[in-house]
């Protein structure tokens, strides 16, 4: 069966969180704290990319919102909605700052591409 643009993205978003989900059960407990930061490394990303790089790149933002909310339950889940807030909080903090440092644009460009050689290119429009 063939699937159409939308359901193509949606198939291999869905993906993306499954071997994410593989990823984090398959971690011991000493990783547990890396594997947080990781998962709110995930989360800033999309943010950023959803809220700011929308502005000067086409960006499906149904598909990263969808993200966002499916790795924040992921790490609710895995270590609990307190903890998964307060790292989520002090990445965004340190993410903003970088995107402030490098500027919007230039940061935006930089995602977009490495985004696209990982291939999750689909995360944009067009």
């Amino acid at each position: 069966m063939r699937l159409n643009y939308v359901g193509r993205r949606t198939a291999l978003a869905m993906a993306a969180i499954a071997i994410l989900v593989i990823v984090l059960h398959s971690m011991g407990a000493r990783a547990q704290s890396y594997t947080l930061e990781g998962l709110a490394r995930v989360v800033s990303t999309y943010t950023i990319v959803d809220k700011l790089c929308s502005i000067f790149i086409p960006v499906d933002r149904d598909v990263t919102q969808k993200l966002i909310a499916d790795v924040l339950d992921i790490g609710a889940k895995r270590f609990g909605l307190s903890e998964t807030r307060a790292a989520v909080k002090v990445e965004m903090e340190r993410r903003s700052a970088e995107v402030g440092a490098t500027g919007t644009e230039q940061w935006c460009s930089y995602q977009r591409d490495h985004l696209k050689a990982i291939g999750m290119g689909w995360l944009f429009k067009g």
